[in-house]
This record gives structure tokens, sequence and C-alpha cells, in this order.
């Protein structure tokens, strides 16, 4: 059976544009970063431009990092860290992946109401999860979904319930995974996600049959 695990909420938007439209934005971009001169906007633009190009290259966002630590722009720093994480774990190197989600971590705390917290709490639980410390998973889950549903980011929600579903499931837990589902997919109803409302109807598809 196939179900769907939401691993990486906010930390890296991979987004390949095509088009004419979607050039024209990053040759923007490209020309706003030759313009502006506040570092902060400077590392803000080179931000944009590695999300809409998706650069997914350690180096790349390990440069931000640097610099946003070297000007104090915390947000840039928090974010490229993150992003830098991400890569890590896709590239098998967990240690690293993790060192950078608890800096991400420290460095969100510090800004009132930054939603991106949350995220790397999430990628913190699910490389507990991966490694089989499935208690010490769920507890960074469960933080994660404590900090979604007080600023009420209805797609995060989603995905946080879709991930504790999943844990439950491979536990054989299948009233548990049940109620998670279905939580997961009133939210991506609330975030009118189509994408992770067919996985999630996918996922208690699969629980069904497995009855």
């Amino acid at each position: 059976m196939k179900y769907f695990l939401k691993i990486f909420s906010l930390s890296l938007a991979l987004c390949f544009c095509w088009g004419s439209k979607a050039i024209a934005n990053i040759d923007s971009l490209k020309q706003a970063l030759k313009i502006v001169k506040n570092d902060t906007a400077k590392i803000y633009t080179a931000i944009q431009i590695g999300e809409a190009l998706g650069i997914f290259e350690i180096p790349y966002w390990d440069s931000l990092a640097k610099k946003s630590a070297s000007t104090n722009y915390t947000f840039g720093y928090a974010y490229s860290i993150c992003n830098k994480g991400v890569i890590a774990l896709q590239q098998g190197d967990i240690g690293v992946a993790m060192d950078c989600y608890e800096k991400s971590i420290d460095a969100y705390k510090k800004i009132p109401f930054a939603k991106e917290v949350n995220d790397a709490l999430n990628n913190i639980g699910y490389v507990y999860v991966f490694r089989g410390n499935i208690k010490k998973g769920l507890e960074y889950y469960h933080q994660s979904l404590k900090g979604r549903e007080r600023i009420k980011d209805y797609k995060g929600i989603a995905e946080s319930y879709n991930n504790i579903g999943f844990v439950y499931r491979e536990q054989g837990d299948t009233a548990k995974a049940m109620s998670y589902f279905k939580g997961g997919l009133k939210y991506y109803k609330l975030a009118k996600n189509s994408i992770g409302i067919a996985n999630c109807l996918n996922n208690l598809a699969n629980v069904f049959l497995d009855m």
C-alpha cells in the first residue's frame, strides 16, 4: 500500500517555473538583486530567487545563512539554514540536517509569530520517526501541530494530522490512524488544498482496505 507523508512543509518551496510570466518574474528578481543596496533586502531577494529556480544545493543556502548571520538578519538565517537541513536530509546526512533544524528553531523563536518554526519542528519529528524513535518523533509532531493550531494554519494543521496518522498506521493502530487522517482531510478542505485532500482520501482508503 502507498501512504503519503508530507515531510517538508515550508522549508523549501521548489517552484520550477515555466512560461514567459515565470521567467519574467525571475528576471525581475535578478535585476532587483543588482539594484538593491540594503543587505537584508539582497538576502531576501536571493531567497526568492532560490525558491523560484528551485535551487536544491547546500552551498547556495549555506552562503545565504552565513550572510544573514553576519548582518543579524534572523529570518534570513532561520529560513536558509532550514533549507540547508532539508537538502542534507535528502542526501542522507541526518546529523547535519538535525543541527540545521535545531539552529533554525532557535532563530525562529526570536521572531514573534513566525509560523516557520512549526515547519522546522515537523522536520525534526520526521527525522526521529525515520530513525525509529517514534516517541520522540511524535513529541515534535505534536509541538508542530500545537503551534499551527495556535495561528490557524489550516494547511499546516492538515499536514501534521497526516504525519501523525501515518505513524499510527505504521504501528498498526488503525483507530488512531483513521482519526488523524480524517482530521487531515477536514483541514485540507478548509485550506482548499486539492492535492492534500486527494492524499488523505488515499490514506483513508488504504486503511479501510487493511481492516
